[in-house]
């Protein structure tokens, strides 16, 4: 994935238990926690396939795009006590780093053979014999790099519009296959690309297709745009510190090594946010989903925090045929 918000907002912390307590080992509602992504939630399986992507070497940590465990790690380690694993390596985390919510494989300038979305799924297909275990939790985090690939005119000469209409589609698309393999706990979070028109653009009208859908159960949308929103308008409202950077990143502002201080850094690079903002994430979308017993630090619960997460992100039921 790229950069959520390039001018707005990079800074982050070391680990997540330097700023915030760490997650605790709680009783979950879903049988597993299964992946589909970007590079936000890839668990290792980019640095399977090429390794030394990300390079270890220079902070990141154990195959993740970031300087620790990512928020579907906690969530996952807050319902089974470990973090993910990798679906190249046998686990539930199909997420890979540069997956597009359309499939690119195929255009004349600019693709290459990273699994989008659509093929993440085939793959959990393919394994499933092409079923979804209903108690299970569903996360699907992409379009990132799709809006990116709008910036930077990589869309195979569609016109952009088109190009966004078809983002959207892909995702409902998918989640609507899913549904149909039998899944019935689907999270969905939105644009992570906060301070580009091309985001807003692409999450109204990822609003507009999911409105489409015929679904018998929940489908969560978690806000990424309002998280961050809040984030640059109070930190502390979230646990973060005060004077968190807004416009640098750990690896440019440190010494690149496996135990680098990014205290006081939103983003660990250029692109990714750092281990304490995987942290807050993974609190509000424990929320969320109903995985309890996730720890508070302390500046959230004075300031009466609460279940804001579901302020931030609608479920909405449809009844199906």
């Amino acid at each position: 994935m790229n950069n959520p918000f390039p001018a707005l907002a990079k800074a982050g912390a070391l680990a997540a238990a330097l700023l915030l307590p760490a997650l605790p080992a709680s009783a979950t509602p879903y049988s597993d926690i299964v992946v589909f992504g970007d590079s936000l939630v890839d668990a290792g399986n980019i640095s399977l396939v090429s390794p030394g992507t990300p390079p270890a070497g220079l902070g990141y940590y154990n195959g993740r795009f970031s300087n620790g465990p990512l928020y579907t790690d906690l969530l996952y380690q807050a319902s089974y006590g470990t973090y993910m694993t990798p679906s190249l390596a046998g686990g539930s985390n199909f997420a890979f780093g540069g997956a597009r919510a359309i499939d690119n494989s195929g255009f004349s300038a600019g693709a290459d053979a990273i699994p989008d979305l659509g093929a993440q799924i085939d793959m959990f297909a393919a394994r499933t014999g092409g079923t979804a275990d209903n108690s299970a939790l569903y996360i699907i985090n992409v379009m990132g790099n799709d809006v990116f690939a709008l910036m930077r005119n990589d869309i195979d000469g569609m016109e952009p519009a088109a190009y966004a209409g078809a983002v959207a589609g892909a995702v409902a698309e998918q989640i609507q296959r899913l549904h149909d393999m039998g899944a019935r706990n689907i999270l969905v979070t939105g644009v992570p690309n906060a301070d580009i028109s091309e985001a807003f653009l692409l999450q109204q009208l990822l609003d507009d297709a999911l409105d489409g859908l015929t679904l018998e159960s929940d489908l969560m949308l978690y806000s990424y745009l309002d998280l961050f929103t809040r984030i640059l308008s109070d930190p502390t409202s979230v646990g973060l510190p005060a004077d968190i950077d807004f416009t640098s990143n750990c690896l440019a502002g440190e010494t690149p090594s496996p135990d680098m201080d990014c205290t006081g850094y939103f983003f660990f690079d250029q692109t990714h946010p750092s281990a304490a903002v995987h942290e807050v994430i993974a609190r509000e979308v424990a929320r969320l989903v109903g995985i309890t017993q996730v720890s508070e630090p302390a500046a959230v619960a004075l300031l009466g925090f609460g279940l804001v997460a579901a302020a931030l992100a609608r479920r909405r039921r449809q009844a199906g045929a």
